[in-house]
């Protein structure tokens, strides 16, 4: 009766832990969001007047002139491609600090699975895709646009850490016995992730990245909290990396 008693407490300790960890971080990206919000509005602002801007330099650009021309023509591609850098740069911030609420229902996850697949017509020719699903489809609470969000946002990942056309990856779903918790693997043969990383690498905008924002991991974070589940980063079988995200069990009856 001790025992049952002190892993009662233990347990509820560890659910309080885990409850307390889930609100700092999401009080911290909701924080992140206004920043976002802001950051987003204050870049969209002037782009629009140096688009204008040189557009109609390029126009008034004198044709006797080949030279001078050319010199314009050249520095008005530079410009007008850092301009799309920016533009596609606030349109990722505007994405992260619009992010909706979840509202999950129970789903059966092989379905949820194949629905996703289908909806990206599993990746091809970008990655090669396999499935490892339960005969006994384990059911949970899901937000269908969300979670395929988050599976998205780690396949796009995978795809350009090994490069397009040389992407394997490996969906695995399962249930924990001891705990029914839903297990969700995507795996990958990418380079892997420093284990020293594997916490920070859901920061909002820490990125491994040379052109990265650092957004997606902390929307996959987000989402899958708002979900009351996990994710973590470990070290794929091959190699890669393994993003484990834990949903809880659809409640009985549901």
């Amino acid at each position: 009766e001790i025992t049952e008693l002190t892993d009662g407490f233990n347990k509820m300790i560890e659910e309080v832990a885990e409850a307390r960890d889930r609100i700092v971080y999401l009080e911290k990206v909701s924080g992140w969001q206004e920043f976002a919000r802001r950051l987003a509005h204050e870049i969209k602002n002037p782009l629009t007047p140096i688009r204008l801007a040189i557009q109609e330099l390029r126009r008034r650009a004198p044709e006797e002139d080949p030279a001078f021309r050319r010199l314009v023509d050249d520095a008005s591609d530079v410009v007008e491609e850092e301009i799309g850098s920016l533009t596609r740069l606030v349109d990722e911030f505007s994405q992260f600090a619009r992010l909706p609420e979840v509202h999950p229902v129970p789903l059966e996850v092989n379905t949820f699975v194949e629905e996703f697949l289908t909806a990206y017509n599993r990746f091809e020719p970008d990655a090669e895709v396999q499935v490892d699903l339960p005969a006994k489809t384990p059911v949970a609470p899901i937000d269908r646009v969300m979670l395929k969000r988050v599976f998205f946002n780690l396949v796009t990942n995978a795809i350009q850490a090994t490069g397009k056309g040389k992407t394997r990856l490996t969906i695995r779903a399962s249930t924990i016995p001891a705990t029914q918790m839903v297990e969700l693997r995507v795996e990958d043969n990418g380079p892997g992730v420093p284990l020293d990383q594997a916490e920070k690498i859901f920061e909002p905008y820490f990125t491994t990245k040379a052109e990265g924002t650092g957004l997606g991991l902390a929307i996959v974070k987000k989402i899958v909290l708002q979900h009351r589940g996990s994710v973590s980063l470990r070290r794929a079988p091959g190699g890669g990396a393994a993003f484990v995200i834990l949903l809880p069990p659809a409640p009985k009856g549901a």
